[in-house]
């Protein structure tokens, strides 16, 4: 039986600088970049991930969730 299972980081196909998971030429975010010869489709830049985030944790608070919007703040802020 062969092993399909992928490890983290792999090499990034795109080289796209400034996407929100390229990291020294590799993706931290993807387990397998075969997109059948498409550019990536999980690619953000760093802002639009940025923005999204932001977005995210609006929504948690309106919604009330507090806790879930302060874990993704402290998530956020440790990943910088």
């Amino acid at each position: 039986m062969e092993n399909t299972e992928k490890t983290l980081p792999i090499p990034c196909p795109d080289k796209r600088w400034n996407c929100a998971a390229y990291a020294d030429g590799l993706c931290i975010a993807l387990g397998d970049a075969n997109f059948g010869g498409r550019a990536c489709l999980f690619y953000k830049s760093k802002e639009q991930s940025d923005a999204e985030w932001v977005a995210s944790i609006h929504r948690l608070i309106g919604l009330g969730k507090y806790e879930a919007a302060a874990q993704l703040i402290q998530k956020g802020w440790l990943n910088e």
